[in-house]
């Protein structure tokens, strides 16, 4: 799956737009679209890491990353566990 899927998958997990999620990540809204509707190929890595680094989204970093998850280390995937509270997520998944 590619990183474009996989954000988008993200945003709808968490239910947001695209909008809501560039301005949480502090990501020109701009710089989203156009990777997300395929106007570039790639992310800016500062742009990344500021969707790894958010505390709302960090659970999925492996996931984003390397297509694994952790649940002992709290890295999910969006797709396996998007009813899953944050508060809630070491009872939720053990």
């Amino acid at each position: 799956m590619s990183l474009r899927k996989r954000l988008f998958l993200i945003i709808n997990t968490e239910n947001l737009t695209i909008k809501d999620f560039a301005g949480i990540c502090s990501i020109p809204l701009k710089t989203l679209e156009n990777f997300m509707n395929r106007r570039v190929d790639a992310l800016p890595d500062i742009e990344l890491l500021k969707i790894t680094g958010h505390p709302r989204f960090n659970k999925y970093t492996l996931w984003m990353m390397t297509n694994k998850t952790a649940l002992s280390s709290g890295q999910i995937d969006p797709a396996i566990f998007p009813l899953c509270p944050d508060e809630q997520f070491i009872n939720c998944c053990t």
